[in-house]
């Protein structure tokens, strides 16, 4: 809702000598609406009237309009109707204490009489849709135009639904309801006129309940046409509307004098011409809204000056409550007040709001412990005036005072404000009478002042007490205005505590973050007295985390003690304890001059006159050292300890010792009381040695070998519930051993270990077996964890093994690891001259895969589409590709034959001995230039397979993974696929391989091939593809991709196990890329699903067993942990949006 500006109360119109208002019979206006009334017994039936254009609005006219009691006005209408529009045009008030009922039809009802409207006590409605009363002077009805309440109409365009109300006198006519007035679920109910009262009864379950006081010379806008959603006042001038001058309404009193309902409305005139609530003695004034008694789904009462809540003697509760959204405006004040006899019940399921513009004053103590104010959503106080608040607050969401603009506002309370909050209480400045909060969430508050006792929450001293689940932030100071008593201050939260300075004389301070820090101003909870006993406060901060405090007086002094008083007051310091739970540290930021003339940040000194006894408080510290264990000084507060004395010492004699102005005391390995302190003063530090789990033992190495692993192989888990900082050390090194770290020999005791580095271990000569090989440890700088000793299994040396299975070709004889190093012969092919024809086995290779997988066949790539998208790649990446196809071609197979077409069907009609002694051939297509073909006619199909197949068995044979004997296979598949184009490779600058292979060769680990030099890998980037023709070639940058990698290094679903699989992912996730890692059980479909649906990983890593079979492409599948992803899935999966770069 939006009001006008601030409205000042409007002047009572009027006389007292307008006469009587009685309750009338019914009475058609002769001004052609064609209204029709038919007595018929106590019932008055309602017809004719005029029709809207399209016959869903019928508008009535009367000249009076009013029933006495047992007296029934009945609108007929038909199911066509959808607003019934009656306005009264004589300028007499209605008094209506009958019956209003619709039949016929379901159409919305409005009553329109300017000069007023009074529902008696026995007033009812059966509408069977909404019912809204008012005082306006014109109905806005869409495009149709204006309704005139008083003149003519045009009736035939008033085809719309009534979308806003205007009130064009000074003083708008008043609405007053003491009876029962209800509609059905669902529906709505409105009261819209100058001044409302309603201390009867309002209902509209499930519906909506509008209550409107507007201002003069301004209109109140639906916010739905047809609805009562929402309030909306906008000023106009009467010459701006197409309707009829209004004579003067009659004022409140006026219509209440003359309406002969005597005391039933619960009002009373007084002889000077004010109106009251009877039994309160609150004053009601024009532009006012008094209710006592509503229930709606939702309900917005808007008065453009006061707005009232307050029962009256008819009833025995004043109860507003709707299950959803409660709203209470007013351009003045609202104003709440319950009675010693009946409560006052304001209650809202959804949000609660109340806006005073000058002001919110609530007065509802006489009936706790029920709480008078309750919302199940937030509940919010908004006034740029005084709020008072003396009374039970409880909200489901958040707790907030607002001002105007939407800025923390203040308040006040005088005896008992109390406060429980599901969520967050946000306020400004406080004074007043003790302060409870209790809030699920955050509790946000400015300076508070208490000035008062409230017995409810301590009955012997002032307190300020909150509790909060979340935070809690002080933004202003916190100090004692009471005239007696020590302020108690308790703080529980759940979350941080910030506070600024809070001074309670003589009352305890207790601060306690149950899991984050607290940070405050000085703390003074000192008490200075004289002719009394002085007792300072006791001050108790308790943090999960760090505690930073600018200073703490918790001294008892009796005033003038120097001077010889003698009086017997004792003097009695407070107590001062400081506990971190955790490995927080405590700082004293600041200092102040005591009692004793030292600077201090703490003191309790106690000091009783000459005949009184002096008592100075205990000091007790209890730190964690910070996450580092730093010691806590007394004179150095920049980490951990005070900037001035610890002082509990009256005198000032060098003598003394109960004061600490200096002293570093170090956190202790298990904790424990410091030595040093004078009496009472006691620091002791919070720690516990941390613990330590590795993976242990490592496997394997070889005798008299060197082994490599990881920080990540030892996967080392260092705990520590203090949270400590830690580091993990090497602590001892076994006898024989060499052990490097990073290269760098390991010193014991020294050497640091972290994530990422690389170990280097080599046992004793000759030794075999589980060896401990070193022992490591975690150390919080002044405690170590036990350590763990890392045991690597060591195997001796394997036999020779067995030389690889003898190529199956009787031409060449020779075994595979003793083939010679010379270059094979490589016979030269010419390319076709023609650019349309391709070389290349595209097409065969295509072919394969899609009778394999049972897929559609897509259009094969030409070689001009090849060197297009070689030449994209090299434009995107700054790289230089080539595509390297590697087949098998019969050696009876001619150039121009491989050109024409005729290696489409090399399978057909061929026994396995001819296609045994097919010949490899190697064509490789650049960017620019001819394409590279290349026959290697030693390089028989028989040699070549046979050669894979020993190759890969040995660099996947787990128990292999030390040895090197696939060298030799791996520079013999070199010499056959590589180094015939290599001159020509480096020739064109190629940087990256991307090999297409014949079948048998598509799983050849490339990567490996060797030079004698090195790894094809040092050359070349190296990739693999099926076919061109079913890739997606675009190029995407997965340099800053994240990765999600599932790995199953265990059998599953009868799978072998794959033990290597944890160093793959591992490496891949923690060195190569960052990302998240599932592995085993955790390695799920699910797991796939959900985290690539929260995180867009652009790379996927599936480390597993597949298979890959033919026929329909669900035959095929992926191993996930009991469970088999299919191919035919994975289109499924979304992978597509957002894009996945890459999957492997």
């Amino acid at each position: 809702m939006k009001l006008a500006p601030l409205l000042a109360a409007f002047p009572l119109v009027g006389t007292l000598s307008a006469g009587t208002v009685q309750a009338q019979s019914i009475t058609p206006a002769p001004d052609g609406t064609n209204t029709i009334v038919t007595p018929a017994g106590d019932r008055l039936d309602i017809s004719g009237g005029t029709f809207s254009g399209n016959g869903s609005n019928l508008f009535h006219s009367f000249e009076r309009f009013g029933l006495s009691q047992g007296q029934i006005a009945n609108f007929l209408a038909n199911p066509q109707i959808q607003n019934i529009l009656g306005r009264i045009v004589g300028n007499t008030p209605s008094v209506i204490d009958g019956l209003i009922q619709v039949t016929g039809g379901s159409p919305n009802l409005f009553l329109i009489n300017p000069a007023g409207i009074i529902f008696g006590p026995n007033a009812s409605l059966n509408v069977p849709a909404s019912f809204t009363a008012t005082t306006a002077n014109g109905v806005w009805m869409g495009n149709g135009g204006w309704f005139d309440a008083i003149g003519s109409n045009d009736y035939p365009n008033l085809t719309g639904s009534p979308g806003a109300f205007a009130f064009s006198a000074t003083q708008p006519g008043a609405i007053v309801n003491a009876g029962n007035l209800a509609v059905g679920q669902g529906q709505n109910l409105g009261l819209l006129g100058g001044t409302v009262v309603s201390t009867g009864t309002l209902s509209a379950p499930g519906g909506q309940v509008a209550i409107a006081a507007v201002p003069g010379q301004n209109l109140v806008r639906l916010s739905q046409p047809g609805s009562l959603l929402s309030l909306e006042f906008q000023p106009i001038s009467a010459s701006s509307l197409p309707i009829s001058p209004l004579p003067t309404p009659y004022s409140l009193p006026q219509l209440l004098t003359g309406s002969n309902l005597g005391n039933a409305t619960g009002l009373t005139v007084n002889p000077n011409g004010t109106v009251q609530l009877i039994g309160s003695g609150i004053t009601v004034q024009s532009g006012d809204i008094v209710t006592s008694h509503l229930t709606a789904g939702t309900a917005t009462l808007a008065a453009a000056n006061n707005l009232t809540i307050a029962p009256v003697e008819t009833r025995l509760i004043a109860s507003l409550q709707t299950t959803g959204n409660l709203n209470l405006f007013a351009g003045n004040t609202v104003q709440v007040r319950d009675s010693v006899t009946q409560p006052v019940v304001v209650q809202a399921g959804g949000d609660l709001t109340i806006q005073g513009d000058r002001g919110i004053d609530i007065l509802a103590l006489n009936h706790l412990p029920t709480k008078p104010f309750q919302s199940g959503g937030n509940l919010t106080l908004i006034s740029d005036g005084v709020i008072s608040t003396d009374t039970h607050f409880a909200a489901g969401g958040n707790f907030a005072i607002r001002t105007l603009s939407g800025q923390t506002g203040n308040f006040l309370s005088l005896y008992d404000p109390i406060f429980t909050v599901g969520g967050d209480f946000a306020v400004g400045d406080y004074t007043g009478a003790s302060l409870q909060v209790t809030a699920g969430g955050n509790i946000t508050y400015g300076t508070v002042v208490i000035t008062a006792i409230d017995p409810a929450i301590n009955p012997t001293n002032p307190a300020f007490i909150l509790n909060a689940g979340g935070a809690i932030t002080g933004t202003g100071d916190v100090s004692n205005g009471a005239e007696a008593g020590g302020l108690i201050v308790n703080f529980q939260a759940g979350a941080g505590i910030t506070t600024q300075a809070i001074t309670t004389l003589g009352g305890s301070i207790t601060l306690n973050s149950s899991t984050g820090s607290v940070t405050t101003g000085a703390l003074n909870s000192s008490d200075l007295a004289q002719f009394r006993d002085a007792q300072g406060g006791d001050v108790t901060v308790t943090a999960a985390r760090d505690i930073t405090i600018a200073s703490i007086n918790a001294e008892g002094i009796i005033a003038g003690f120097g001077y010889g008083y003698g009086f017997g007051n004792d003097g009695i310091g407070g107590n001062v304890a400081l506990t971190t739970t955790g490995a927080g540290a405590i700082r004293l930021t600041g200092t102040f001059t005591d009692s004793a003339g030292r600077t201090a940040s703490i003191s309790t000194i106690g000091q009783g006159d000459v005949e009184g006894e002096s008592i100075s408080g205990q000091v007790s510290i209890t730190h964690g050292g910070g996450l580092n264990n730093v010691p806590f000084v007394i004179g150095d507060a920049s980490v951990n300890g005070t900037a001035g004395a610890i002082d509990r010492d009256s005198t000032i004699s060098p003598g003394g010792t109960l004061f600490l102005a200096t002293g570093s005391f170090a956190v202790l390995p298990n904790g424990g009381v410091a030595g040093g302190t004078p009496t009472g003063i006691t620091i002791r530090s919070v720690n516990t040695p941390p613990t330590l789990t590795a993976n242990t033992p490592l496997s394997e190495a070889q005798q008299n070998q060197s082994f490599t692993f990881t920080y990540a192989d030892l996967a080392p888990q260092p705990t520590d519930v203090d949270t400590d900082n830690q580091t993990l050390q090497i602590v001892s090194v076994a006898p024989g051993v060499t052990l490097t770290v990073n290269g760098n020999p390991v010193i014991p005791g020294v050497t640091v270990l972290n994530p990422g580095d690389v170990l280097q271990y080599k046992p004793p000569v000759d030794a075999v077996g589980t060896l401990e090989a070193f022992t490591i440890a975690t150390s919080d700088r002044v405690s170590q964890s036990n350590p763990v000793a890392i045991s690597i299994k060591v195997t001796d040396l394997p036999t020779p093994n067995d030389p690889p299975p003898k190529i199956p070709d009787p031409e060449d004889p020779c075994a595979l690891t003793t083939c010679s190093t010379s270059k094979p012969p490589v016979e030269n092919l010419s390319v076709p001259s023609d650019p349309v024809l391709d070389p290349t086995p595209e097409d065969r290779f295509t072919r394969d895969h899609v009778a394999y997988l049972g897929i559609p066949e897509p259009i094969t790539k030409s070689i001009d589409d090849k060197r297009e998208i070689l030449q994209a790649i090299e434009r995107d990446t700054g790289a230089k590709p080539a595509f390297v196809y590697v087949s098998f071609v019969p050696a009876s197979l001619t150039a121009s034959d491989s050109d024409s077409g005729k290696t489409k069907d090399l399978g057909n009609g061929r026994s396995d001995a001819e296609r045994d002694r097919d010949q490899l051939e190697v064509l490789v297509v650049t960017a620019q230039g001819p394409v590279i073909r290349r026959r290697i006619a030693e390089a028989t199909r028989a040699k070549v397979m046979a050669l894979a197949k020993a190759f890969r068995l040995e660099v996947t044979d787990p128990r292999k993974t030390r040895r090197t004997q696939y060298l030799a296979m791996a520079q013999q598949l070199y010499r056959w696929m590589i180094a015939p184009i290599q001159p020509e490779l480096q020739a064109r600058k190629i940087t990256n391989l991307v090999f297409l292979m014949d079948t048998g060769l598509r799983s050849l680990p490339v990567a490996a091939f060797h030079s004698g030099q090195g790894f094809l890998i040092e050359q070349y980037s190296v990739g693999t593809m099926p076919s061109l023709s079913l890739s997606d070639t675009r190029y995407r940058d997965i340099r800053d991709s994240k990765v999600l990698s599932l790995g199953i290094s265990e059998s599953t679903e009868g799978q072998p196990p794959l033990p290597s699989v944890l160093v793959e992912v591992s490496t891949l996730v923690n060195r190569l890329w960052s990302g998240r890692l599932f592995l085993n059980q955790k390695a799920t479909l699910d797991a796939l699903k959900d985290t690539r649906k929260a995180q867009p990983f652009g790379i996927i890593h599936l480390a597993t067993h597949a298979d890959f079979l033919p026929g329909m492409i669900s035959n095929s599948y992926i191993q996930l942990w009991e469970e088999k992803l299919r191919l035919d899935q994975v289109r499924k999966l979304g992978w597509n949006d957002p894009k996945l770069n890459c999957w492997c």
